[in-house]
Formats: structure tokens, C-alpha cells, sequence
């Protein structure tokens, strides 16, 4: 087996366009896309996850609802708050 087909050699060794290929676009870092990502990724769950912690406690009797201190017609801007709260202790870090 020659040099230039080896996939052991050097990558100048080797054959012209058997080299890896590239995994992102030269001179923007790797950080900000998974930063980006990852934002796109908490964008899309967000609604999920409030749907089912408005689900969630209506699930919730009562009583246990008045013992955590949340009447049945405030879930929704309770759990809007607390989203709100959450994404901005997120952003702070």
C-alpha cells in the first residue's frame, strides 16, 4: 500500500481530496454555534414544557393547589412568571 492512499500518513501525505472534510466554516467559532444551537433548541421545548406545567397542576386538586398557595385561575401567569424568572437566571450565568 503507497503513502498516498494510507490513511495512517501524514495528511499531506495523502491523496488530494481524501483529506476530512471540514466540519465548519473557517473563521467562525465552534462555540457560537452550539451556542446558537442550543438556544434554538430552548426556543422550540419552551411552550412544551409549559404546557405540561400548566397540565401538571391542573392536575392538582384543590386542596393541595391552596396548600402551595396558587388558586386554579392564576396557574397560567404563575407558570408564565416562573418560565420568565427561569430564563433570565439562565441568561445571567
Amino acid at each position: 500500500m503507497s503513502q498516498a492512499t494510507c490513511l495512517c500518513a501524514p495528511p499531506d501525505a495523502r491523496a488530494p481530496g481524501r483529506g476530512r472534510p471540514a466540519t465548519r466554516t473557517p473563521g467562525l467559532p465552534v462555540r457560537g454555534y452550539v451556542t446558537r444551537l442550543a438556544a434554538a433548541v430552548d426556543r422550540l421545548a419552551r411552550p412544551r414544557r409549559r404546557r405540561a406545567a400548566i397540565r401538571d397542576l391542573h392536575r392538582l386538586g384543590d386542596r393541595a393547589l391552596r396548600d402551595i398557595g396558587i388558586d386554579r385561575g392564576e396557574i397560567d401567569s404563575i407558570v408564565d412568571e416562573m418560565m420568565e424568572m427561569r430564563r433570565h437566571a439562565e441568561q445571567s450565568r
